[in-house]
């Protein structure tokens, strides 16, 4: 009752409690097990609110120097053994800090043990599943500040990335596939061999055959061609002798001549 009303949220506290008693009250006599364990988690939760204003109380008192040093370290010291287990779960660094700054023996310098006691909660609040809005608010300090709540909205948004790559990634898989298709499809792609009929290849062979078979070669007989296989076998005759070297064979003579000379 003490700590409630310096943080200004006795009647919260109160009203949440009773709403969930009567949810697993509710939740127990429809033989609903999975509603009385979540009505116990809820009030579980809540009752850490206590213990941790008192653990907040404490770091203000010793940062303020007050009377009776020795009193709030104890009351600092009990608070924070409470809840240090479930924070360490929640946050390891934020479980040191405090036990450094509210545990025994405490540190040399207190001035700064309040901020770094609200800062340490405010890191593992999200995790432990505490509301900082139940606490409340102790001479101006708001246990709320520096509180990142997870919204959710990360995880949709990996969601909604995730799904929009998978649609392109589709979508290129099946541009591809189909300009595949439709290049198989072309005709340059897909020759017709037509086999030729029987007949059609026999009289084929025979054409071959007559061509180059030279007993079936017949030569026109025109005065032209006639002229030119004159030509030809006239040209062919041998030469007698004298008719061509008798010059060629005089000067060489005369040159050997010439030269013994």
């Amino acid at each position: 009752q003490e700590l409630c009303l310096d943080f200004g949220n006795c009647d919260a506290i109160n009203e949440e409690l009773v709403t969930l008693l009567y949810a697993g009250r509710g939740a127990a006599l429809s033989n609903s097990c999975g509603g009385v364990r979540k009505a116990a988690n809820q009030i579980s939760t809540l009752l850490l609110i206590p213990m941790i204003q008192g653990a907040l109380r404490s770091a203000i008192r010793l940062s303020q120097l007050a009377d009776n040093e020795d009193l709030h370290r104890a009351d600092a010291y009990v608070f924070s053994r409470a809840v240090l287990p479930l924070v360490a779960s929640a946050n390891w660094d934020a479980s040191r800090t405090i036990d450094e700054q509210l545990g025994l023996p405490g540190p040399s310098s207190t001035r700064r043990t309040a901020s770094e006691v609200f800062s340490a909660f405010a890191m593992a609040y999200p995790k432990m599943g505490v509301d900082c809005k139940m606490i409340g608010t102790i001479e101006g300090s708001d246990p709320c500040d520096g509180v990142v709540y997870d919204t959710g909205l990360g995880s949709i948004l990996w969601i909604i990335i995730g799904s929009i790559a998978g649609v392109c990634l589709l979508g290129v898989g099946v541009h591809f596939a189909r300009k595949r298709k439709s290049k198989k499809s072309l005709p340059e792609n897909n020759p017709d061999f037509v086999v030729p009929e029987r007949g059609e290849l026999k009289s084929l062979n025979e054409f071959v055959g007559k061509a180059f078979t030279s007993s079936n070669r017949v030569l026109p007989k025109s005065g032209e061609t006639v002229a030119l296989a004159e030509d030809v076998y006239n040209d062919a005759s041998p030469l007698e002798e004298g008719d061509y070297f008798d010059d060629e064979v005089t000067a060489l003579k005369s040159n050997q001549d010439g030269d013994i000379i």
